[in-house]
């Protein structure tokens, strides 16, 4: 064996106990040495750090960067070669960032993961309330239609002709054996969906002018307006439209024709809502 051997050929760990037990000072050590190690340890021990792949990749360049900040410490400090504090630093750092990467990827994706598992709940959740309301609503049609009302559904939109809602001739005022009625159609349309609006179109025969016919056909649609509002509907969810006779859904030329073109119409839109 060369007895001239240079110092630095020998492997660092004999040399370090050789220089620890001949009397050498322990030098201070590199405080980002310290905190990348640290943050190298917490993530090691991170159970999901563990369980996550990409995590774990991260950890693995985290642990070759320690590694090498260690080697350099170690070239410096114990054989006063010359490698810079400042290249020790530089490696601890990269190794600490990416033990703290390592940390934040696993997290995120633990909260990525919870953040679906919220969002699948919520979205049943709708989904089921949205059956709920369908049901009722179809409930409520089914006993406005037993009441009398003829119920047409397109979409959110629900057309409401209250046939058995006749009106006297030239009269504008609700009979009082309709007003159960139309208690069955304003807790079919308007309580399930509060945020709907409704449409009242108020019609008559061909009996009188059509000025009359306009002035009387829109106090008939006033005149289930305000009972709607007594049953406790917001008025400004109403709107009101007198069609005179010019909507008939039977022939004037006979009394039964024209009792049945004195009617309301309630168009109910927002059951999407």
């Amino acid at each position: 064996m060369n007895k001239n051997r240079s110092l630095t050929t020998w492997p660092l760990p004999i040399v370090a106990v050789g220089m620890l037990a001949s009397g050498c000072a322990t030098p201070p050590e590199n405080t980002a040495l310290t905190s990348a190690r640290q943050a190298y340890t917490s993530a090691a021990s991170d159970t999901n750090v563990k369980a996550n792949e990409e995590a774990m990749a991260t950890l693995k360049r985290s642990r070759e960067s320690l590694a090498n900040a260690e080697h350099s410490d170690v070239l410096r400090n114990l054989f006063h070669e010359k490698v810079s504090e400042s290249k020790i630093s530089d490696q601890a750092y990269v190794a600490e960032q990416l033990a703290v990467q390592s940390r934040l990827h696993a997290e995120n994706e633990q909260m990525e993961a919870k953040i679906s598992r919220l969002t699948s709940e919520v979205d049943n959740k709708k989904v089921a309330l949205a059956e709920t309301r369908e049901a009722k609503l179809q409930a409520s049609l089914a006993r406005a239609r037993a009441a009398g009302a003829d119920v047409n559904r397109e979409g959110n939109r629900v057309n409401v002709t209250l046939r058995d809602v006749t009106f006297e001739l030239n009269e504008a005022a609700i009979r009082d054996e309709y007003k159960g009625l139309l208690e069955t159609v304003a807790e079919a349309l308007v309580e399930r969906y509060p945020s709907g609006k409704l449409t009242i179109e108020g019609h008559t025969d061909t009996t009188g002018t059509e000025e009359f016919n306009k002035k009387l056909s829109a106090g008939r649609a006033a005149s289930v307006k305000a009972f709607l509002i007594q049953e406790g509907l917001d008025e400004e969810r109403i709107a009101t439209r007198g069609m005179g006779a010019s909507s008939p859904i039977a022939s004037n030329e006979t009394r039964e024709g024209r009792i049945q073109n004195r009617r309301v119409e309630i168009i109910f839109s927002g059951l999407s809502e």
